[in-house]
């Protein structure tokens, strides 16, 4: 079965100090937080798909969905504001549906976010819980570094073949 991106979760949401490194069938790894004023729950490597501005949204495997989201239980969607590490709120919505008795989770208006943080395939994203309040914490982790459209090839240059 093929899936999109890797993923890392946490092995407990209420004991932080208990979780530790496995690794697991498909990709899976549990892991301690690197940030302790927040709940490490699990990351997901970005695919291509979850990076186009004009799909707009970021696919998150069912059991983290389950596991670690808000309950959409009765809806079909949640409208969610998340925050990242450096104070900015998104607001997303949450989304499932049924694909051949299983649900799909996806967080629908992620556009702004995807544009402004500068996602790309091969990144990490990571998902938090901050105790204090509940609230739903994303972090970017990169993969490569990011280059202004200054450094890019110009045609002529030799660059371009």
């Amino acid at each position: 079965m093929a899936t999109e991106g890797s993923l890392k979760i946490s092995e407990s949401c209420n004991d932080v100090k208990n979780t530790h490194e496995v690794v697991i069938e498909e990709g899976l790894n549990i892991s301690e937080p690197e940030n302790p004023d927040l709940l490490f729950l699990f990351e997901k490597k970005l695919a291509p798909s979850d990076c186009d501005p004009k799909l707009g949204r970021l696919l998150v495997p069912k059991q983290l969905a389950e596991k670690y989201l808000p309950q959409v239980d009765g809806l079909q969607s949640m409208p969610l504001t998340v925050e990242d590490v450096g104070g900015r709120s998104w607001e997303f919505v949450l989304r499932w549906w049924l694909n051949k008795r299983s649900r799909k989770y996806v967080f629908y208006g992620t556009r702004k976010c995807v544009e402004t943080m500068q996602w790309n395939a091969g990144d990490k994203i990571k998902f938090y819980r901050k105790p204090s309040n509940g609230r739903l914490i994303i972090e970017l982790e990169r993969t490569h570094t990011i280059t202004s459209e200054s450094d890019a090839s110009v045609p002529g240059d030799g660059a371009n073949i």
